[in-house]
């Protein structure tokens, strides 16, 4: 509590004395403003109405252009997990996922221009979600109850890739488009990506692709933890001889494509659209240790093999009608198959095919008023064949109504949203059949004391539905060395919380933070028991009350701007502690510990720096059956040069990740004990726009 009182009085403050040098300035022009953190930013999703990150009242990022650039690594959850308040749960350079507040997995969506990414990414950890960052112009991270307009699987939050498939806007070139080549050094990794659009007019035509192939990765040392190596040597009777994987993870290499066509055509009242895109994702499970000597040359592999085809579909339409200004029309089908393949051999295969279909109605606007409100529906056809059939065959069908309303009063703006969604998930192979229904809502309100900040607070109450993995899960998981036991008698959980926000932004500062505290009624999660079965520890899923809080916060401030030549400070903090209610409190695992950033940054005509500092702190507040996790620092730096200064097509780009080689551990990881984070990696790319 101490905690939030200094952070809300940091940020009311910061206000206080900025808001005196904004009333000399109201008139001026903002030329020279940090670029990181781009509070002019438009938002696509979560803002029913069309608003920049300053004036939302909620918590958002925006990851693009040069940031985006320095941030991209092989997954998704590692391109975001140094955004503020997110973190990733690595599993090696094939597969990560983002996680937001502490809450990932199944309440967390990942969406594709704003329809879901409809994979099996949800089902395992070890399972990539099927979006590749190449592919992406821009990411979108939404927390907070704005993300509800987009299903109750959304309570924890939203990223959003917005990869430009379906093309939205005219263009007076012939043909348009990107190209990129890189290499890296720490998993000899080596990528080409590009993207064209093609006009005729009023008919527009795109294609993009992206090609990625890493080696196994190095380590700085030991694979397995000092604590698990001394518990194995310890060990009673004592364990085989076992060959320690030291510098180089084995069998953790990457391979993936992609392809996709999309064409669109525009009109005077908006435009309709259409994509398809097949693509291919062929990467190991990390080796930590090698139990047999005798198979040091030959050591048991795990391989998993990810097919997917999606076709999307995107209307536009003005359509003044009565009370309607604006119908969006958005609709998303994947033909998903993934097979594990060990040693060679088919293992288990999942199957994963499912639709989702969107309308939003913009309403007019109607003196102070403006609004939203739509429908949605989700299909999932879900199923596990073979050895690892951890969860036997399902569908769930979901349909959603919602509306978003905001009203404006001078200085101050109320905003409330609801939703409300009926859940029916269906397993023949074992006769279940359970319908949920929750209904999920939030007010706001704004104050704005001039154009040039925000201070807000929302309430919220949400309502989350259990998923067909956290009902039905009844067996041997090897990719996390696990059993895993569902509960069909789980409950619907509650979260009743609140958020307070506030931004600032001046011709040389930016500020943005956030402190949030939910209260959580049956919450659902997975932990370990103690207990063993087939040899694995038995993880189950459980209710109880639990209490999420922390805090996030982010500034950029502009030191030096002369000759030509402008020098930033960017920092960024976050905190969430997350504890379950019972007969005494106890932490919840794979919580991520406190995160700060600091960094400086040049930019001139021609060339943009970076250097910047990485603390993570050891994560003392462990659950049960869960080990303490050392903290570390990373050193991490970047250089930008525009061949032909700022309006230069031509780019080329040197970045460095953890350039003093620390041996770093993630905390929210399965694998945490048994892999470390990638160690120095030198990366060179170089992008052509034409």
């Amino acid at each position: 509590m101490r905690t939030f009182l200094l952070f809300l009085l940091i940020i009311n403050s910061s206000l206080g004395i900025t808001s005196v040098a904004w009333a000399d300035e109201s008139a001026q022009e903002h030329q020279h403003k940090p670029n990181d953190l781009a509070l002019d930013e438009v938002i696509t999703i979560g803002a029913p109405t069309g608003r920049t990150r300053l004036d939302l009242l909620t918590t958002t990022d925006v990851v693009k252009d040069s940031e985006l650039e320095r941030s991209l690594a092989p997954t998704l959850g590692e391109t975001l997990a140094r955004q503020p308040g997110i973190s990733s749960t690595y599993f090696g350079n094939g597969a990560s996922r983002p996680v937001i507040r502490g809450l990932g997995g199944s309440r967390v969506r990942t969406l594709v221009d704003g329809i879901g990414s409809l994979d099996a990414a949800v089902t395992s950890p070890d399972h990539a979600v099927a979006i590749d960052p190449l592919t992406a112009k821009s990411f979108e991270i939404i927390r907070g109850p704005a993300a509800l307009l987009y299903g109750n699987s959304a309570s924890g939050g939203v990223i959003n890739v917005r990869d430009g498939r379906i093309p939205e806007e005219p263009s007076d070139k012939l043909i348009t488009g990107k190209v990129r080549v890189a290499v890296g050094s720490v998993a000899d990794e080596a990528s080409l990506s590009g993207t064209m659009d093609v006009s005729f007019g009023d008919f527009i035509l795109h294609s993009d692709g992206f090609y990625r192939q890493t080696d196994n990765f190095d380590i700085p040392g030991f694979a397995r933890s000092e604590i698990i190596r001394a518990l194995s040597a310890s060990a009673s009777p004592p364990p085989l001889p076992a060959q320690e994987i030291k510098d180089e993870v084995l069998n953790s290499d990457v391979e993936s494509k992609g392809l996709t066509i999309g064409a669109s055509r525009l009109f005077d009242a908006g435009f309709v659209g259409m994509s398809v895109s097949r693509s291919n994702n062929d990467y190991g499970l990390p080796i930590s240790f090698i139990e047999d000597p005798a198979a040091i040359n030959a050591p048991e592999s795990v391989r998993i093999e990810v097919d997917q085809t999606r076709y999307d579909f995107k209307a536009h339409l003005e359509t003044p009608i009565a009370f309607l200004d604006t119908t969006r029309l958005r609709f998303g089908y994947v033909d998903y198959e993934h097979r594990e393949i060990e040693d060679g051999a088919i293992g288990t295969i999942f199957k994963n095919d499912g639709w989702e279909g969107r309308i939003e109605l913009k309403q007019r606007a109607f003196a102070n008023l403006k609004g939203l409100s739509g429908f949605q529906a989700t299909h999932r056809d879900f199923e596990a064949i073979g050895d690892e059939a951890f969860v036997p065959p399902s569908k769930t069908q979901t349909y959603g109504i919602f509306s978003h309303q905001e009203i404006t009063f001078n200085k101050w703006r109320a905003e409330g949203g609801l939703r409300y969604e009926w859940q029916e998930i269906q397993s023949t192979s074992v006769s279940f059949n359970k319908e949920t229904r929750s209904l999920s809502g939030s007010v706001g309100l704004a104050y704005r004391p001039d154009d040039y900040s925000i201070v807000g607070i929302n309430v919220f109450r949400t309502e989350r539905a259990p998923i067909a993995e956290e009902l039905l899960s009844n067996g041997a998981h090897l990719a996390t060395d696990t059993f895993e036991i569902g509960s069909q008698s789980l409950k619907k959980e509650t979260g009743l919380g609140i958020e307070i926000v506030a931004r600032s932004e001046t011709d040389i500062m930016a500020l943005s933070g956030s402190l949030f505290y939910t209260d959580y009624s049956d919450f659902i999660f997975e932990s370990a028991t103690g207990s063993m079965m087939d040899g694995l520890p038995v993880f189950q899923f459980s209710q109880s009350d639990a209490a999420f809080y922390g805090w996030e916060a982010e500034a950029d401030i502009e030191l030096v701007d002369q000759g030509g030549f402008a020098i930033n400070l960017h920092l960024t903090g976050d905190y969430v502690r997350a504890k379950r209610d019972g007969t005494v409190s106890e932490n919840l695992p794979r919580i991520p510990p406190l995160s700060l950033t600091a960094g400086l940054e040049l930019r001139s005509e021609y060339i943009e720096a970076n250097l910047e500092t990485e603390w993570v702190a050891k994560q003392k507040h462990e659950a049960i059956f869960e080990s303490e996790t050392n903290g570390y620092t990373l050193l991490n730096a970047s250089l930008s040069y525009r061949l032909f200064g700022d309006n230069s097509k031509t780019v080329i780009n040197l970045t460095g990740r953890n350039l003093t080689d620390k041996e770093a551990r993630n905390h929210v990881s399965f694998l945490k004990e048994r892999l470390p984070l990638p160690g120095r990696d030198v990366r060179v790319s170089v992008t052509q726009q034409f």
